[in-house]
């Protein structure tokens, strides 16, 4: 994802080096066909920076959101397929929710230890990536006025994140890694919690 978004913003710093060499060469006198070379300088710059790579980041976000819960139903299902006489069956949520679901059916059924497992840093950062995660895909990525407060001020204090005047939220490339990071590490700790459930279910 860095290099990717990288390589895109140093085609851009190229092409903006080329136009201010041009621009110097020619002086005040602007050569006939090139009196829109402002307008495409700013059309390459629109798509690149305002297009691509915000669709770029947007897109990782909420294909790695999938992942999760993706990930979270085929473990529940596991238990639920597996262990049938000790673990009711998994209902995936149909409209969301289903962090919440699956962090319910492991605590209450599974018997995870919650504690060493959601009480941690990376479950903390999962939910509020949900809630960007949300923001991009129901709201553009403009986080609501209301009941969003805290999401809010975590966007804002973030050092891999940015929040516009008007509240949109505004991805850079180390978030991206930076959660990707978080996740991984949950689900480590998650594979390290089943194994612990596992074994003690063996007769």
């Amino acid at each position: 994802m860095t290099f990717i978004v990288s390589s895109v913003q140093a085609e851009r710093n190229f092409h903006k080096k080329y136009y201010e060499e041009f621009a110097k060469e020619c002086g005040n006198e602007i050569p006939e066909g090139a009196d829109n070379i402002e307008d495409d300088k700013y059309q390459s710059n629109y798509l690149t920076e305002e297009v691509f790579v915000k669709t770029l980041l947007n897109s990782y976000v909420v294909t790695l959101h999938s992942f999760v819960e993706a990930e979270l139903t085929a473990i529940c299902d596991f238990f639920s397929k597996n262990y049938s006489t000790e673990c009711a069956s998994f209902a995936k949520p149909q409209n969301g929710g289903v962090l919440d679901r699956a962090k319910e059916y492991l605590a209450k059924e599974v018997k995870l230890d919650t504690n060493k497992l959601f009480g941690q840093f990376e479950w903390c950062e999962i939910r509020k990536f949900s809630g960007i995660r949300n923001c991009i895909v129901h709201n553009e990525g403009y986080i609501p006025k209301v009941g969003y407060e805290k999401l809010c001020d975590y966007v804002q204090r973030s050092k891999h994140l940015c929040v516009s005047e008007q509240r949109q939220i505004i991805l850079k490339d180390v978030y991206c890694t930076f959660i990707t990071k978080q996740v991984l590490a949950f689900f480590k700790k998650n594979a390290d919690a089943q194994k612990k459930v596992i074994a003690s279910k063996r007769p």
